[in-house]
């Protein structure tokens, strides 16, 4: 029995299978530290004004209003793993993963492991994905969404073990962020659209992978409904619907106008006790955060800050029916989110982030909860001063504008294959077109413009144009080869 074992692991080894391991396993770890290699550089997982958020509220009992748990639970969890690293390291792997799938699917190749790290070697140089992945924020997992329901679409023949990872991939992807299954879901319903339109099948798929995305998509709308329930705060998605919305009219100058017109004609309205200073409300962290702001001129401030978001969403959601129904104030909204849509479809370069002092709101949930992390985030780079990166970010607009002008350039050029309705990548395309859109059109009508909520998968354009490239040059290399 024992030579049996042996002969057969000789026989792999001298087959040249145990190299080709090594040789993918080395890329796979190589790729992981390309795509870490900020927070490395940083000394400590990078930190945004929302990452205390997410540190803190995985280890209480009740739902965060202004974020979903179900990242702080990701954060938590993952990093009992060993430490906080633990979550960039885990978002790596990931994004990784996706780009390796995608990659292969486009190529139609299954086993090609050079060209994915290629891939990731250069956008983490040329591109902000690994800023995205180096942080304690969900902004990364849009782009793995979007990759892994493109694979799910074509793939055929995946086995049922990576049909289920990807699955769990996908649905993790869907519940960390509000925003991400609104533009999947979107995006899904665009292509259905397009299918029925040409009135014939516009994609390759296998009727298995439909299914069980069609099945990760539904039970990720109910996931984040369902955690809420199960701490007793009612089956939804969101504690604060109505007081986010509030600050969006606010910020766009709707609420301004609609106050000094209502107050004309009943002055007992509850708006007309601040006409005096709603002008000065035109940026949402001034209703939002400041202590001064009148969403905590109310009794529930003797509770927490959270307690007035909580108890007063329901007001604030019937006087956002009020100014949708003012047809001046309606006007000024729709035009405020027309031009943010605009401007939000070319807002992608790195956010600088801030320093983040021991007396910060970050250190107490580090130091409570991650403290073996404690030391290395106060010796970190962010801990000492704000990082910026203008030479960065003129590298980002270059590499994006550089490639969609030759995407655009060589879709003309070779139009026959990559406007086919049957190509992989004119489904990649798609893709990145309506998430582009919907991205947009989202942001401008519930937020506010931020380049992050681009930058976090912009980079899917130059790894489009690495694809096609290296499609180009097979093709030329099969050419000379048939000569």
């Amino acid at each position: 029995m024992q030579r049996k074992i042996l002969t057969g692991l000789k026989s792999w080894a001298g087959s040249g299978l145990m190299l080709q391991h090594l040789i993918n396993t080395g890329l796979f770890i190589a790729g992981i530290l390309l795509l870490i290699a900020p927070a490395i550089q940083n000394g400590f997982p990078l930190l945004h004004d929302d990452s205390g958020t997410y540190l803190y509220e995985g280890f209480n009992n009740k739902i965060p209003v202004s974020r979903p748990l179900s990242y702080c639970l990701f954060v938590r969890y993952i990093s009992r793993i060993v430490s906080v690293w633990s979550v960039v390291i885990a978002q790596a792997m990931m994004v990784y993963w996706a780009i390796w799938l995608t990659v292969n699917t486009l190529t139609g190749k299954k086993k090609v492991a050079w060209l994915p790290f290629l891939a990731v070697a250069i956008l983490s140089v040329i591109t902000g994905i690994a800023y995205y992945v180096s942080q304690i924020i969900p902004d990364i997992f849009l782009p793995v969404a979007m990759m892994g329901m493109f694979v799910f679409i074509l793939r055929d023949k995946m086995p049922w073990p990576t049909t289920i990872l990807l699955a769990l991939v996908i649905w993790i992807s869907l519940v960390v962020h509000l925003s991400n299954l609104p533009v999947i879901t979107a995006v899904i319903f665009a292509l259905l659209a397009l299918t029925v339109l040409f009135k014939r099948s516009l994609l390759t798929f296998t009727r298995r992978n439909i299914i069980v995305l069609f099945i990760t998509v539904v039970f990720s709308w109910m996931t984040n409904p369902f955690i809420s329930l199960g701490y007793g705060e009612g089956f939804r998605s969101s504690n604060s619907t109505g007081i986010v919305f509030f600050s969006r009219l606010l910020q766009a100058g709707a609420t301004q106008n609609f106050v000094k017109d209502k107050c004309n004609e009943d002055e007992q309205h509850y708006l007309c006790q601040y006409l005096d200073v709603i002008d000065d409300y035109n940026r949402l962290d001034v209703f939002l955060w400041y202590e001064t702001s009148f969403l905590y001129d109310h009794p529930c401030k003797e509770k927490t800050w959270d307690a007035c978001w909580r108890e007063r969403d329901e007001e604030f959601s019937q006087i956002n029916k009020e100014i949708l129904a003012h047809p001046s104030s309606r006007k000024i909204y729709l035009n405020a989110a027309w031009n943010d849509f605009w401007l939000q479809l070319r807002s992608f370069e790195l956010n600088s982030y801030v320093r983040f002092k021991e007396d910060s709101h970050l250190n107490y949930p580090i130091k409570r909860y991650y403290a073996n992390d404690y030391t290395s985030f106060l010796s970190s780079r962010q801990a000492k001063s704000t990082m910026v990166f203008k030479h960065q970010n003129k590298v980002i607009h270059w590499t994006v504008y550089t490639s969609l002008l030759l995407v655009i350039i060589m879709v003309v050029i070779r139009r026959r294959h990559y406007l086919n309705i049957h190509s992989p990548f004119f489904l990649f395309m798609l893709i990145i077109v309506f998430s582009w859109l919907v991205n947009g059109a989202l942001t401008a009508s519930l937020a506010v413009v931020s380049n992050r909520f681009l930058g976090r998968f912009i980079w899917l354009v130059p790894l489009l144009l690495i694809m096609m490239v290296y499609r180009e040059y097979s093709l030329q290399k099969d050419e000379v080869k048939g000569l």
